[in-house]
């Protein structure tokens, strides 16, 4: 809770001295502090005030309430027992300002709005996946048609993140300014290699300390130089070499990779890099599968994890349920995607419209809201370059559809340029005897200012 607090100045013949005694009180004895609204005591009569410096003395309570009004009194008593008081009124501490809530842009498009426009451009129609008496109607695209519109846009979005060369990017392939995420390593004595995190996909710059370490800098090398020295003799210190390796791969978890220093870390020390992110999830891969039963427009949840994603007041957190239907007549799997309506309980969903069929179902609960990296100026760059991906998949030309998107890649390439920074900053390795200060600007010799 909030604090708030008063400050009181003893002085005689406008000199401050301190006083025999600085208490909260009145001249009846009733309060130190009291509330204006309804006269409730905070701090009670005869309170002690704490001596800040010569006669300055304050008193500090916990507020019962954000915006509360004040009365307070204080007594002074001198060295000659003369008493001298001071009262006022102030205002508490107001109400905090609370913090908008950050939500995403109404103009943003989610993976549904992706799967809409890639299903238009494939002849299927915008209202496909939005509209729920289409679908339940059996307006709907086949299972098949669906997974692949699924496979495009993965392959698109990634094609996206990892874009080809465009004129305005130069002559490497771009990387986007806000995939690249900031990771600290805290070190431990006597250990000289750290697992890197999940997603990183290369390292930008150089480690960095978190503080100028007596100039120390970290330069990168390679695996075999941090393995040479250390052949050599096994010293321990501050590093000043890093090398990033791959870990040996694992399919299960997929490529991971560490970095080496040298020397060996003598102590903990906070190391800060900036890198590359390989983005953990596809699109389409923000989902959760699993099976159950269906009566009545009910699919009564089997799967335990699936209940994770009811709240305890019974609203839903996602707007998509893909269903199989395992008992179909034929025997053969046949998917509907549908909205859900309400949900009865932690282990049901009513169906808005209804399904039609009874037996055993298959699905996939999609999250309400799946957005793509980029934000809503690159949007449509996204969905271009899925709809290029599905031309040349059906058509193995690069025909309009590429044309757009190298287009609009184009665009936001040069748009994404320019929220670099202006300056480079520090240019130099600050390793020498001589060196310039990368924070304050002055000169150094071996640690000594120069003036």
């Amino acid at each position: 809770m909030s604090k708030s607090s008063v400050t009181g100045q003893f002085r005689i013949g406008g000199v401050l001295q301190d006083a025999a005694t600085a208490k909260m009180s009145d001249e009846t004895g009733t309060f130190g502090v009291k509330r204006l609204d309804n006269d409730a005591v905070v701090v009670a009569d005869g309170t002690d005030m704490t001596r800040q410096s010569i006669g300055t003395y304050s008193f500090t309570w916990t507020d019962p309430a954000f915006d509360l009004n004040y009365e307070y009194a204080i007594e002074f008593v001198s060295d000659l027992g003369v008493v001298y008081r001071e009262t006022g009124t102030f205002a508490g501490t107001p109400s905090p300002v609370a913090t908008p809530a950050v939500t995403e842009s109404e103009l943003s498009v989610t993976y549904w709005d992706i799967v809409s426009r890639v299903a238009d451009y494939m002849g299927f129609g915008i209202n496909n996946f939005e509209d729920t008496t289409r679908v339940g109607a059996g307006l709907v695209v086949a299972g098949e048609d669906y997974r692949r519109i699924r496979s495009y846009i993965d392959a698109g979005y990634r094609q996206f993140l990892f874009p080809p060369i465009v004129p305005t990017g130069g002559s490497e392939r771009h990387e986007w300014s806000f995939l690249p995420p900031e990771t600290t390593l805290t070190t431990v004595a006597d250990q000289w290699q750290y697992d890197l995190p999940a997603g990183f996909a290369g390292l930008i710059g150089e480690f960095q300390y978190d503080s100028d370490i007596s100039g120390l800098t970290i330069s990168n090398v390679t695996q075999n130089e941090i393995r040479r020295r250390r052949a050599v003799a096994t010293v321990t210190g501050k590093p000043w070499m890093a090398a990033v390796s791959p870990k040996p791969f694992v399919p299960g978890t997929g490529q991971r990779y560490q970095v080496s220093f040298y020397p060996t870390p003598d102590t903990a020390l906070t190391i800060y890099a900036q890198y590359n992110i390989s983005p953990a999830l596809k699109l389409s891969d923000s989902r959760t599968q699993g099976h159950g039963a269906i009566s009545a427009d009910q699919i009564t949840l089997i799967d335990a994890d699936i209940i994770t994603q009811f709240d305890t007041a019974g609203v839903e957190k996602f707007d998509r349920v893909v269903l199989y239907h395992i008992d179909d007549g034929d025997g053969r799997p046949r998917e509907t995607i549908v909205l859900v309506n309400t949900v009865d309980s932690g282990t049901q969903l009513t169906l808005n419209p209804t399904t039609g069929g009874t037996g055993a179902v298959g699905f996939e609960v999609y999250a309400a809201s799946i957005y793509p990296h980029g934000g809503t100026e690159h949007a449509e760059t996204i969905i271009a370059s899925c709809c290029a991906i599905a031309e040349w998949t059906q058509e193995k030309i690069h025909g309009p559809a590429w044309e757009q998107f190298m287009t609009l890649l184009s665009s936001s390439v040069s748009s994404d340029l320019n929220k670099g920074a202006k300056t480079l900053g520090y240019n130099g390795n600050g390793r020498g005897d001589r060196r310039l200060s990368r924070f304050s600007g002055l000169i150094f010799n071996n640690g000594v200012e120069i003036t």
